[in-house]
């Protein structure tokens, strides 16, 4: 698998918000995302994945972001037929629904190191634990 699926110790904060434990987040990922990317003192972020929360991002400075600071829909974070499953492919539950094959495009694709997911996933991760 490419390095975004690959098994890796990653630092974990719990969200501000929620208490949830979030996954640490590349710059590269948060620069891509932001709605503003200019405005981001870089430091140190994680990833809610929290789909209750409203949180998208949260800084070590405790600020947050939102889904109304991110260009990109958060699949996580929505619950209907459009929300994006694998953000390099452009695959949604729906779509997934009606062509469950497409789970296996994305593997060998992922396997041919042919996924972005560090920058294209809002998560900065593999999206392929978040497929049924």
């Amino acid at each position: 698998m490419s390095g975004c699926c690959a098994t890796s110790p990653a630092r974990k904060r719990p969200c501000p918000r929620c208490s949830q434990p979030g996954m640490a987040v590349g710059a590269r990922t948060l620069l891509h995302h932001l709605k503003q990317p200019w405005e981001w003192q870089s430091q140190d972020a994680w990833f809610c994945e929290n789909p209750d929360c409203e949180v998208i991002y949260f800084l070590a400075d405790h600020g947050v972001f939102t889904q109304a600071d991110i260009r990109t829909p958060v699949g996580i974070k929505r619950d209907d037929g459009e929300a994006l499953l694998c953000y390099c492919f452009g695959i949604d539950r729906k779509t997934l629904a009606e062509r469950p094959d497409l789970k296996d495009f994305v593997i060998e694709r992922t396997r041919q190191s042919q996924c972005d997911c560090e920058i294209r996933n809002p998560s900065g991760r593999c999206c392929l634990k978040h497929f049924p």
